[in-house]
């Protein structure tokens, strides 16, 4: 193996890595703020639910550079958006089809609803990308 390989695999899984502790930081938080003040415990889940949807779609995002932005290239492979475009789509039909609902003790979510789940998700891309913008201000 030579020295270029040996760093593309440490490349990867550093990128892993980092793919796994976003997401489970998204996880313990969304638990936490699902279960303080929650009214309705069946919508409280659905919430936390698509909440770690949306923090793993987000993720990947992030987790294809160590420096550039997630918005650089957005839109070059399509194998990903295919990817989120279905977890997007099986996300709302768990949440939105009523035998779904009952195979999974999911509730139907407001539209307001959806936007605070992705709002609370998109704090794992802001912290990425404030994270490489001061990495690429140090020069690293």
């Amino acid at each position: 193996m030579t020295e270029r390989e040996g760093r593309a695999i440490l490349d990867n899984i550093r990128r892993f890595l980092r793919y796994l502790l976003s997401s489970s930081m998204g996880e313990v938080l969304t638990v936490l703020l699902g279960v303080v003040g929650a009214g309705d415990l069946t919508t409280a889940r659905t919430a936390g639910f698509t909440v770690l949807v949306f923090t793993s779609m987000f993720t990947c995002f992030t987790a294809r550079s160590d420096t550039m932005s997630a918005f650089t290239g957005l839109f070059v492979n399509r194998w990903l958006w295919g990817a989120v475009s279905m977890s997007l789509l099986l996300q709302v039909a768990v949440v939105h089809v009523p035998f779904l609902n009952t195979a999974f003790g999911t509730a139907p979510l407001s539209p307001e609803q959806w936007l605070v789940c992705a709002a609370m998700a998109s704090g794992v891309l802001v912290y990425s990308e404030l994270r490489k913008l001061v990495n690429r201000v140090r020069g690293r």
